[in-house]
């Protein structure tokens, strides 16, 4: 590519986007010669934690700015790779426990807003992170990602559509983050977490999904708030029943949307089979070809029409 508005061409070792598909590229290596693997992994991992420690500096992310989404979309790639070997190489990656989910929170915090693809995939990698033992790195991170602008990127270049579009992957993150941490969580962040989560099942914007994980994870917490046996806990159990019952509320004017929405879904499907089965039958064929050859010679008849008009024309 050219490097920036200069018009010098980069050259291939020094272009991000080459680096971006290095990780690809070594996954597909590994899959072709595995008898590599065993020697080459204890090399690489330490290279890719490095690689996903490196920050930009601020001055260069106002100057050049696509050359700093290029180097970021770099190290997401990494962080992919790396997510993909966390279940079979556990061992050699354990002395990274910590460093790593410090770095998916730095990548979150630093993700130009405009770059929708690549903090879609941070998100992606960090959901893979919390399936394994390597979430406990998150628990001391609990504060940062419950803020909403932290997981989709705030500011004013953020479309909203692109924003709309990362809310569901940011909930259900969220949610089995909040899932893992519930029982060390305070009565501070479990006020927040319930907050967060009420407006989640309000949100009729949010697909039924996340609804229904918000309201699990509201369920589940209840446990762990009994169990704090004071004031505040009690008043978080008021604030849960109360969303609850409120959903109801709101439910008993959406579902005869909900429900004429898929009567109608079901009556265009089953017109739409129906056509498909009739022109499928040999009737039906003939009937399509019969209609075909009408509308041709009609087509026929007006062109001779117009001609004898033409010619006394």
């Amino acid at each position: 590519g050219r490097g920036g508005s200069t018009g010098v061409l980069t050259r291939s070792t020094e272009s991000f986007k080459v680096l971006t598909e290095c990780p690809l590229i070594v996954m597909l290596l590994f899959q072709l010669y595995p008898r590599y693997i065993q020697s080459t992994i204890p090399a690489l991992i330490p290279l890719m934690v490095q690689t996903l420690a490196l920050q930009t500096p601020r001055r260069a992310i106002q100057r050049h700015r696509q050359a700093t989404t290029d180097f970021m979309a770099a190290q997401v790639k990494t962080l992919s790779f790396l997510t993909y070997l966390l279940r079979a190489f556990a061992d050699f990656m354990r002395s990274y426990q910590e460093s790593i989910p410090k770095c998916v929170i730095n990548l979150l915090l630093t993700c130009p807003p405009e770059s929708v693809s690549i903090r879609k995939d941070i998100l992606v990698a960090t959901r893979h992170i919390l399936a394994t033992d390597f979430r406990v790195g998150f628990f001391s991170q609990i504060d940062t990602l419950l803020d909403e602008n932290v997981l989709l990127g705030g500011g004013p270049t953020v479309l909203q559509s692109s924003h709309e579009a990362l809310r569901p992957l940011a909930c259900s993150t969220l949610a089995d983050l909040v899932h893992h941490v519930r029982g060390e969580l305070g009565i501070k962040h479990l006020s927040r977490v319930v907050h967060i989560f009420s407006c989640h099942i309000h949100d009729v914007s949010l697909p039924l999904a996340i609804q229904i994980t918000s309201v699990r994870l509201l369920l589940n917490l209840v446990e762990s708030i009994f169990h704090k046996n004071d004031v505040e806990a009690r008043a978080l159990l008021v604030r849960i029943l109360h969303t609850l019952v409120f959903k109801f509320t709101t439910l008993k004017l959406q579902i005869p949307k909900l429900l004429a929405a898929r009567d109608e879904a079901a009556a265009a499907k089953a017109t739409e089979k129906e056509e498909t089965d009739r022109a499928a039958t040999p009737a039906g064929a003939r009937a399509s070809a019969g209609r075909a050859a009408a509308q041709a010679v009609k087509g026929t008849a007006g062109g001779t029409e117009e001609a004898p008009a033409a010619a006394d024309g």
